[in-house]
């Protein structure tokens, strides 16, 4: 009885318990591959700490870190983004960033492609002071206006990827203060431009498609109705996939559909398990009750002999 006992125990192990034949398509794999790191801050060498200009705006440069596939500058201006521009492969950049009335501290931020920063740039402090004198044009507003004016515009990102699929980006950008409606002029860096009302203050979205790979910057321009304008350029860029994957063609591509596909393939390796099974245990059966009858009879030809 202990042998039929081992043999049913087995034959139930078998057909349920031994796992099918293991593929290299049954897995899917997904890895996130990052790209190097910057560990090198930025420098801003233009313009000069303590400095000052009469102008709204100032051209920004100075020394980056260039990683592979690509490293973008963004440049804060009193702790909110003034814009961001690409690094070139030799480790520099320039940009064109607008001023506030007053003192304005500028600090470099770098970043790779994953969105990840490095360390930031000494802190530079410049300021904008309105010329006395009132302009030639009558129309412009005068500098004193344009100093006092809290007309800003930023964006939530520091840069955007182009979709590799149809070449296809959305950028987001943030715009208040001033005197409503304003005027938003937008060049794309690939020759195309477009001039958009705007009635209210808040975020908008605009979407464009490029016709090749590359990096572009997208230039704004925010007028309100008294003519005080403020710029803001955008890095966009195509890059290497960041996401390295593998996928099984048999594998769904959610939770639930994985899981049928492997429902699926556990009850059709059973047509070849439970026979196997059933053999076993048939085997343990007639084993088990030839042991038995056997006992029987030399038992009762004990019994005749005595």
């Amino acid at each position: 009885m202990k042998v039929l006992r081992l043999l049913i125990v087995l034959s139930l192990m078998f057909t349920l318990y031994i796992p099918t034949t293991v593929r290299g398509e049954d897995y899917e794999v997904t890895a996130v591959v990052p790209y190097e790191l910057v560990t090198i801050p930025a420098t801003i060498t233009s313009p000069s700490a303590g400095g000052s200009t009469d102008s709204a705006s100032v051209t920004v440069s100075g020394s980056c870190q260039s990683v592979a596939p690509g490293t973008v500058v963004q440049i804060m201006r009193n702790g909110v983004s003034a814009g961001s521009t690409s690094c070139s492969p030799g480790g520099f950049y320039s940009i064109s960033v607008s001023l506030l009335g007053g003192v304005n501290t500028l600090v470099a931020r770098t970043a790779n492609l994953n969105g990840v920063f490095g360390p930031d740039s000494t802190a530079v402090e410049f300021s904008f002071v309105p010329p006395t004198a009132s302009p030639t044009n009558t129309t412009a507003p005068s500098p004193a206006v344009i100093a006092e004016s809290d007309l800003s515009i930023t964006s939530p990102t520091t840069f955007e990827l182009i979709a590799e699929d149809d070449l296809t980006v959305q950028v987001s950008i943030l715009v208040g203060g001033g005197e409503t409606p304003y005027t938003l002029f937008l060049k794309w860096g690939d020759g195309s431009s477009e001039t958009i009302r705007i009635e209210t203050a808040g975020t908008y979205t605009f979407t464009h498609t490029y016709q090749s790979y590359g990096r572009y910057t997208a230039s704004f321009q925010i007028t309100d109705v008294l003519g005080v304008s403020r710029n803001f350029d955008l890095t966009v860029m195509t890059a290497e996939p960041a996401i390295a994957q593998t996928e099984s063609p048999e594998l769904g591509t959610s939770m639930e559909e994985t899981y049928a596909v492997a429902r699926k393939r556990w009850w059709g390796d059973l047509w070849w398990q439970i026979p196997v099974g059933l053999i076993i245990f048939a085997v343990g059966l007639y084993l088990g009750g030839g042991k038995k009858h056997s006992q029987v009879v030399v038992s009762k030809k004990k019994r005749k002999s005595t």
